[in-house]
């Protein structure tokens, strides 16, 4: 077999791994159960239904001295537990990460456009979350919940301008006016496809500011002084 059959073959072969990544389609199930000091957040991902990852993060308590949560984490491929570990995640860490979201964004130019595009790849196929309220007042807890109301239908219309709703979403707040009652409910399941995922990214790359590098900095500062 000569050198061109040989390129012809790669050719081939490295169009069908590029296809089979871009039609890839990465399901993701989000749990979140919350009853009184009780916390659990549960995140699965799966592709063609033979791997899969997922990751569980109970919230054991709040660390108010230190000003952080202490949480509980275990991570799964498979059926397979590859880590497990507990740790603190400190307010000051929180604040930090936002910071460098909010820096990031302003250093990709269109960003946002760039965001609505994937967002619009994404297909939501359940989305439920019902919560059960009370602060042992009837007044107090009548306000809370047109609050929890409010948020919840701001939630689902982001959701709903920004994502396919493959289904309806089920969302339900009982409320007990005499007695003290904190519970939540959240499942949502949505997927897209890994090719989408990476040409966003791509896209990210191509769009980045560069910043101004320390060397420039100094010769302007050293023109104007």
């Amino acid at each position: 077999m000569d050198i061109l059959s040989w390129l012809v073959w790669l050719g081939i072969i490295l169009f069908l791994i590029g296809l089979f990544i871009a039609i890839t389609k990465i399901n993701v199930t989000i749990r979140y159960h919350h009853d009184g000091d009780d916390d659990l957040l549960e995140v699965h991902m799966s592709a063609w239904r033979v791997f899969t990852y997922t990751i569980s993060a109970p919230l054991i308590k709040v660390d108010v001295s230190s000003g952080s949560f202490i949480v509980e984490e275990d991570q799964k491929m498979g059926e397979a537990t590859t880590s497990s570990e507990k740790g603190k995640i400190r307010f000051e860490t929180i604040l930090k990460d936002i910071q460098e979201f909010q820096d990031f964004v302003r250093h990709v130019a269109g960003f946002y456009r760039i965001a609505r595009r994937f967002l619009r790849r994404i297909r939501v196929h359940q989305l439920e979350w019902s919560s059960e309220i009370g602060v042992g007042d009837a007044v107090w807890t009548g306000m809370l919940l047109g609050v929890v109301w409010t948020f919840k239908g701001t939630l689902c219309g982001f959701i709903g301008n920004f994502m396919r709703l493959q289904t309806m979403p089920k969302l339900a707040v009982l409320p007990h006016y005499q007695h003290k009652v904190s519970k939540t409910k959240f499942v949502c399941m949505f997927s897209f496809r890994l090719g989408h995922a990476i040409g966003t990214g791509l896209l990210v790359l191509k769009h980045w500011k560069k910043r101004p590098s320390v060397r420039l900095f100094q010769s302007r500062e050293s023109m104007t002084g």
